[in-house]
């Protein structure tokens, strides 16, 4: 996209506090789809949060799809949170899973980083914020700062583009 598209409705939100109620909100909305990409997708509070949210949607009929980082998720997305997404019927990939530590290849170096998600192709969500509780202490020297934006308008198809290309890209694989 190389020029401004006018139209669009854009919200900045701060850290997780004001990004995850505004998610879920999104998501316990949902009436056809719900596409989530994120390097991290933790087993804590904030994870099981949205996995929930996401699973309510399902069980709507919504379809339901996430991808994560492959290098992230071993971390992060743990046997049992991986379990409760399918269980519950979301379609879960991961992008670029075969890291190996002993084996370099410069081709691995490429991640999924992005935060995008689109609900409805009504609302999506663009930023920097993980799906992982949010480590903003109050006082914290220097502070740790994450953002995001909510945006409706003339972008959200473009936005549902980029992530259904890039989810048939890792189907292929």
């Amino acid at each position: 996209m190389d020029r401004f598209r006018p139209g669009n409705r854009i919200k900045l939100l701060r850290n997780g506090a004001e990004y995850f109620p505004a998610l879920e909100r999104a998501i316990d909305s949902a009436n056809r789809e719900v596409w989530l990409e994120s390097y991290l997708f933790a087993d804590d509070a904030s994870g099981r949060r949205i996995a929930e949210a996401m699973a309510r949607a399902a069980k709507r009929g919504v379809k339901v799809r996430v991808m994560v980082d492959g290098w992230g998720a071993k971390f992060y997305l743990t046997p049992a949170l991986e379990r409760f997404l399918r269980d519950a019927g979301i379609e879960v990939l991961k992008y670029r899973p075969e890291v190996a530590a002993w084996q370099f290849r410069s081709h691995r170096l490429r991640r999924l980083h992005r935060k995008l998600v689109h609900v409805d192709r009504r609302i999506a969500f663009v930023g920097g914020i993980n799906v992982i509780d949010d480590m903003n202490t109050p006082g914290q020297k220097p502070p740790r700062l994450d953002f995001a934006v909510s945006v409706e308008g003339p972008l959200l198809p473009l936005i549902a583009q980029t992530m259904q290309r890039v989810w048939a890209l890792v189907q292929l694989v």
